[in-house]
């Protein structure tokens, strides 16, 4: 009973605080493209990531990238040249922060940026990718 009123709560506090929060002077020349997922749904997404920047939406502009720092080594080798910056997100600790550590971080990490295009190119059932997007 408990837990679900805590879950309730959350998500209530989710949609009209921090999902409602407006920004300001967005850039739609910075996209930000998240991936928060692991090293097997990335190197998936990868095949495409070329053709993807080739395309009329990101031609002339900014893509940061916002991954999981359990990627980092293999992106900065690989795939850093597909990328103008990058920011990682140290996944568990994130998770196990309460919510508002988490809109914390994502103020001061992401929405710094202010970008006008997010793209989450994976189906997740996490939660917090949706706060990312949501966020951002």
């Amino acid at each position: 009973m408990l837990k679900e009123i805590k879950f309730k709560l959350i998500q209530l506090v989710k949609r009209y605080i921090v999902y409602q929060i407006p920004l300001n002077n967005t850039d739609k020349n910075i996209i930000l493209f998240i991936s928060l997922e692991g090293i097997g749904d990335y190197i998936l997404l990868r095949n495409f990531l070329p053709y993807f920047m080739k395309s009329k939406l990101i031609q002339g502009k900014r893509v940061i990238f916002v991954g999981n720092s359990q990627l980092k080594d293999f992106v900065e080798r690989f795939d850093k040249h597909l990328f103008d910056g990058f920011v990682w997100v140290h996944f568990t600790e994130f998770a196990a922060n309460n919510l508002l550590q988490r809109w914390s971080y994502l103020r001061k990490n992401i929405r710094k940026y202010a970008a006008g295009t997010v793209i989450l190119p994976t189906h997740s059932r996490l939660d917090i990718e949706d706060l990312f997007v949501h966020g951002s």
